[in-house]
This record gives structure tokens, sequence and C-alpha cells, in this order.
């Protein structure tokens, strides 16, 4: 695949953690980050805010996204074994 998925494989099959995505929206900026991972984790999640759908990069810290409107609704693609957790 040409990625280094070492992280992957021991959050996955060396741990019983399940990857925690933590969000919140504040004005028109959605932040997210992992939790409950180990350390280097940096799986993306795909998502859809309002009819636009894209992928974001979680990472322990908290990164930013811009959204059109603090009124869309943020939905997290279910496919993903993850636990989400609104703030």
């Amino acid at each position: 695949t040409g990625y280094d998925l070492t992280e992957f494989f021991n959050q996955y099959l060396r741990t019983i953690m399940i990857p925690t995505l933590e969000y919140k929206i504040d004005g028109k900026n959605l932040k997210y980050r992992w939790t409950n991972t180990v350390d280097g984790f940096d799986m993306p999640i795909q998502i859809k805010i309002g009819d636009h759908e894209s992928w974001i990069y979680p990472k322990a810290e908290w990164q930013t996204l811009e959204t059109p409107s603090s009124k869309m609704p943020v939905l997290i693609d279910k496919d993903f074994y993850i636990k989400i957790k609104k703030l």
C-alpha cells in the first residue's frame, strides 16, 4: 500500500482499546482528535457535513476543519470500528 500500518495493527491486534474519535463544534470549526489509542495511531475517517463528504485525518492532538455553517449536521461513517464521542 505504500503506508506504514504498524500503529494500525498495534491498535487493533495488540490491544483491547477501541479508538475514540472525540469531536466538537466551535462556531464554524469542527475540532477532532483520537483518544484511547496507541502512540502514533493516525487512521483517517470519512465524514459528511451537510451534503459534503470528505476525509479527516485525526491525530492525538486537536485538529480543526472549517465548515460552511455551524448548523450543518456532522455524520461519521459507521463502517469504522471506533467509538464516537461528541463533546
